[in-house]
């Protein structure tokens, strides 16, 4: 029997994968060599998958791009020939937005509805950036910057429901084959979350904390204007997603307000607000 995930259009998906963590080791014995790697990492992206079925149920987008946040510092410590400490390191804080790359997600078997969901296999997702670098070698230690490129690429092994409906992808977390960030190597830890659902739309707005792990706000009203110029409000799902129905893909929704966010009294913080745009359906 055909798997029902045929007659699934397009999927609505958000995937955010983060890491933050410090090792210290010694990499080079002979002369007391200790790296030192410290980084917080953020890779954020929300899109549509749409059909584009095959032998088997196959989803694409081919235009997707990431928000990142990264802070990256590296260092090796070792002893000179004169007994001196020598240190040679790179530092990087930088955040925006990726070249476009793609996304599909394939069902591998039709029994256990295996499935792999792959980011960037046409290449990774790219964003230039700025390092300072550092060399205390004597006579004449150095200091300067160079320009290099960060890359996001992942791919990630999980199962989806015999009936189409919600999958969660932070159960997946320990599939994800290799590390998705061109900084880090396999033995460090990254972290994932996001979802993918059956929606005939990418919701107007998500709702996040500004943790690193952006946890959604579910249930949080807000006064929108709608592009009849009326204002309305809204209130976001469990995953602080809010969707509302569009009559054509130039409509444009401004957040106005915050209304609710069900949270104690004592919690609130004032501050500035950040909005990110989801793009809209392919």
């Amino acid at each position: 029997m055909p798997s029902p995930w045929f007659n699934v259009p397009a999927l609505y998906c958000r995937v955010h994968l983060s890491a933050s963590h410090r090792s210290r080791e010694e990499t080079m014995p002979a002369i007391h060599g200790y790296t030192t790697h410290d980084v917080t990492l953020s890779a954020v992206g929300t899109f549509q998958l749409v059909a584009a079925h095959g032998d088997r149920p196959y989803f694409r987008n081919e235009k997707v791009t990431l928000r990142v946040q990264a802070r990256i510092f590296n260092e090796l410590e070792f002893q000179g020939g004169g007994g001196e400490t020598i240190r040679r390191g790179g530092r990087s804080t930088f955040g925006g937005v990726t070249q476009p790359s793609d996304v599909n997600l394939e069902l591998t078997t039709d029994e256990k509805h295996e499935a792999y969901l792959r980011m960037g296999s046409m290449g990774p997702f790219t964003l230039k950036h700025r390092i300072d670098v550092w060399d205390t070698s004597p006579p004449k230690p150095a200091q300067g910057h160079v320009n290099e490129e960060f890359n996001v690429d992942a791919m990630l092994s999980l199962t989806l429901p015999k009936t189409p409906g919600q999958v969660r992808l932070d159960a997946f977390e320990k599939s994800l084959i290799g590390s998705p960030f061109s900084c880090c190597d396999s033995r460090c830890e990254v972290r994932l979350s996001g979802l993918l659902r059956l929606t005939p739309d990418v919701p107007v707005f998500h709702l996040a904390d500004d943790t690193l792990d952006q946890n959604p706000i579910p249930h949080c009203r807000v006064r929108v204007l709608c592009p009849d110029g009326a204002t309305r409000e809204f209130e976001s799902d469990e995953a602080g997603d809010i969707f509302i129905p569009r009559a054509s893909t130039k409509d444009v929704y401004t957040l106005l307000e915050v209304l609710d966010d069900r949270a104690p009294q004592s919690a609130a913080i004032p501050g500035t607000w950040t909005v990110d745009t989801v793009p809209d359906r392919v």
